[in-house]
């Protein structure tokens, strides 16, 4: 088997133009699933500059049940940069990371996100690092604010549409919206006039009609907080040929109220080859493999990981000259 070649393209400059584009899932861990949308484009100019030989390292981290507002920046460290490479290294500018392997007809959209912080370090023997910490529609969040009002007629869903075609119109496009009924068909009874920050408003509407929202590869998506079911997301099998190291099973039971029947969780941690197809909201099919021949003895017991999972947190680490390019996956049932 000849062992596949890992490749990155990271961009940093100017923010790029939005299309849309198809990512190209991985063999090894999505066997017949459809293409996923995504929602960045490459920018082709001079305000950009292109990294994929120099060693990186990177940790993007994507959470399905983290706030919004409070989210925590992707870590990344670029070595022996020049200075031509660094000034496009600047607060604000946009941060794209495309990568997996030389199998791929395009390298998956790992991230696509703003930078926050900067810093150089230079050595004495003249070696340079630079280390990035960037966020996923910093600008946006931290600075774009409007004023508005609604008709009293509207509904709920007419107002959170409307907030997210806002955000649209900044740089940051919808993913996928799922909206509970009383956001659909509930009226605001009274006029609602708004002013301030628009990431604000949007979290207090949705926190109060009963929805979490989440960013993915630069893109909003909103559902219930109720929702547990994998049936409207992207559904990849994993077998055990594509598990590096271990997979761990979780079994937890808890009592929210003295009143209240037990709820019973199950979930998985696995850790895959790098995937760059994979979202927090996608769902695993995890498969017993019984045609695996080449390690019977960890196939052996697998059955008990089996089942349906939805990823709740996503890491993707990346070491392009060590150890790490791989996908940590963190998924409930």
């Amino acid at each position: 088997m000849v062992a596949k070649v890992r490749q990155y393209e990271l961009y940093i400059g100017e923010n790029p133009e939005l299309i849309t584009l198809l990512k190209q899932p991985n063999v090894n861990l999505a066997s017949g699933s459809k293409p996923i949308s995504d929602t960045r484009t490459i920018p082709v100019k001079n305000s950009v500059t292109l990294i994929t030989t120099l060693q990186m390292v990177a940790e993007i981290v994507q959470n399905r049940e983290g706030s919004l507002i409070t989210q925590t920046g992707h870590l990344i460290q670029v070595f022996n940069t020049t200075p031509d490479q660094e000034r496009y290294m600047r607060v604000g500018n946009t941060i794209i990371l495309r990568a997996g392997y030389d199998t791929d007809s395009s390298l998956p959209l790992i991230m696509a996100a703003q930078i926050v912080q900067v810093n150089i370090k230079k050595s004495k023997d003249g070696s340079r690092c630079a280390k990035i910490i960037c966020g996923e529609a910093y600008q946006q969040r931290e600075k774009v604010r409007f004023t508005t009002s609604y008709d009293k007629t509207l509904t709920y869903g007419n107002v959170i549409n409307d907030l997210l075609n806002k955000f649209a119109l900044y740089g940051v496009p919808t993913g996928t919206i799922e909206l509970n009924p009383v956001a659909e068909e509930k009226q605001l009874s009274v006029a609602y006039a708004v002013s301030g920050n628009l990431v604000v408003t949007l979290n207090d509407i949705l926190k109060n009609t009963g929805h979490r929202w989440y960013l993915s590869s630069g893109a909003i998506y909103v559902e219930p907080i109720s929702k547990t079911s994998i049936e409207s997301t992207a559904l990849y099998d994993l077998l055990p040929s594509a598990i590096k190291n271990t997979i761990e099973l979780s079994d937890s039971a808890v009592n929210k109220t003295v009143s209240e029947q037990e709820v019973r969780t199950q979930g998985i941690r696995v850790e895959t080859d790098l995937n760059g197809s994979l979202n927090e909201n996608d769902g695993i099919n995890v498969l017993q493999d019984t045609t695996a021949k080449d390690d019977p003895n960890f196939t052996t017991g697998f059955a008990s990981f089996a089942g349906t999972y939805k990823i709740t947190h996503l890491v993707h680490r990346l070491n392009f000259r060590g150890r790490d390019w791989s996908s940590f996956i963190t998924a409930k049932d």
